[in-house]
């Protein structure tokens, strides 16, 4: 996959990253591309699914990338109607339990636990946090994503380094089936964004740079949106776009 070298700087020790995407333009290439390089630095990655099971949501990635993936299957069964009995497709992992929702309690104590039993650095990918909040309030969203990004700097408790023992997340949301009232609390606790768009028909970069992909339809706005330590926000407009490689980046 192609390196996104001005993204990742750009989110370099960003606990919680949301990433926001619309019917025009599909997050989920932007979220492999995370994974991907989060595995290739031996990080451990919990995927939570949301809007399809975790097994087809890695259908394309690498065997290397998906034997460092714990699965929680967040679409099966939101109202535990088949009582969480474990998916056909992923019986042989306890993370591949279908996990209930509706029940924020019981939800993020297994999420908490699967944290705390996993050793280094970890990145959690939560695909469709929009689908959640059909079940939880956002201030609730908002207090379980900085629990869980903090989860492993508590954990550590060796003595060895903390930064061994980091917990990232990145989130993913449809920005165009939520209200402001559900966005600007997300924002809020987001340490950066990456807000995904379609770009404007008749911008003649665009079409250039579509023209060397051969498919005009993969190209996309992105604006990137960082707050520093100091409180300063940066924001960055690009193009982005998913060649056949995985991901291509162009400013």
């Amino acid at each position: 996959m192609a390196e996104l070298k001005s993204v990742a700087e750009a989110i370099d020790g960003k606990q919680v990253i949301l990433v926001e995407d619309c019917t025009e333009a599909n997050a989920q290439p932007l979220l492999k591309h995370f994974a991907f390089n989060a595995a290739s630095k031996g990080s451990e990655i919990h995927l939570l699914c949301f809007d399809q099971t975790p097994s087809t949501w890695l259908k394309d990635m690498p065997a290397t990338v998906c034997s460092q993936v714990k699965k929680y299957d967040c679409f099966s069964d939101p109202l535990g109607w088949e009582s969480c009995q474990p998916c056909a497709e992923d019986a042989a992992s306890t993370t591949g339990r279908r996990l209930q929702c509706s029940n924020g309690a019981d939800f993020e104590k297994r999420i908490a636990d699967g944290l705390n039993a996993s050793r280094g650095s970890s990145l959690v990918i939560v695909d469709g946090l929009s689908t959640m909040l059909r079940w939880q309030t956002a201030a609730w969203c908002c207090r379980w994503l900085r629990r869980m990004a903090s989860t492993r700097c508590a954990a550590s408790s060796s003595g060895a380094d903390s930064a061994d023992h980091m917990c990232r997340v990145v989130v993913s949301l449809h920005a165009d089936l939520l209200s402001e009232t559900d966005l600007l609390p997300l924002r809020h606790v987001s340490s950066a964004r990456l807000s995904l768009s379609a770009p404007p028909v008749s911008s003649i970069q665009v079409n250039t740079f579509s023209s060397t992909l051969g498919a005009r339809d993969t190209v996309s706005m992105c604006e990137l949106t960082v707050v520093r330590p100091s409180g300063k926000i940066m924001r960055e407009v690009s193009l982005l776009a998913r060649a056949r490689s995985g991901v291509a980046m162009e400013f």
